[in-house]
């Protein structure tokens, strides 16, 4: 299927007008915290740390 536009001549020829700058936007920060390890999980094997969290069933 195949659509034809046809376009106004004036609106071709004339540039968009710039829309008005954007202000600079503050950085967001976060601050890291020390999260540590929860007891009964073993951080070597990730595998196994996904099987947990998501469940054998989990595709």
């Amino acid at each position: 299927m195949r659509t034809t536009v046809k376009l106004d001549p004036k609106s071709v020829a004339k540039k968009p007008e710039p829309t008005a700058t954007p202000s600079a936007a503050k950085p967001y920060r976060t601050k890291a915290r020390p999260l540590g390890q929860r007891k009964g999980f073993r951080y070597d094997n990730v595998s196994e740390l996904i099987a947990v969290a998501e469940g054998e069933d989990h595709p």
